[in-house]
């Protein structure tokens, strides 16, 4: 449960950061913006149980049909 945070944290970390430091603004809220898209996205693949991940993603095994064809020697 842990790792979930881990991407909001940098989000937290990123919108600090530009809160308090110098420079273009311009490019603090296009660095924010991305930190917060990526976080997000993270900290929601993170928090997926394995049976939804295997749902949306596929089973992981890396086998395609080419590949298994040529496996049984087709």
């Amino acid at each position: 449960i842990v790792d979930v945070f881990w991407g909001l944290g940098f989000v937290v970390i990123a919108w600090t950061s530009a809160a308090v430091g110098d420079g273009y603004r311009s490019r603090q809220l296009l660095l924010c913006a991305l930190v917060t898209v990526w976080g997000l996205r993270l900290a929601h693949r993170l928090g997926m149980s394995p049976a939804r991940c295997a749902r949306i993603y596929g089973s992981g095994s890396g086998a395609t049909p080419t590949s298994e064809g040529a496996a049984s020697g087709r």
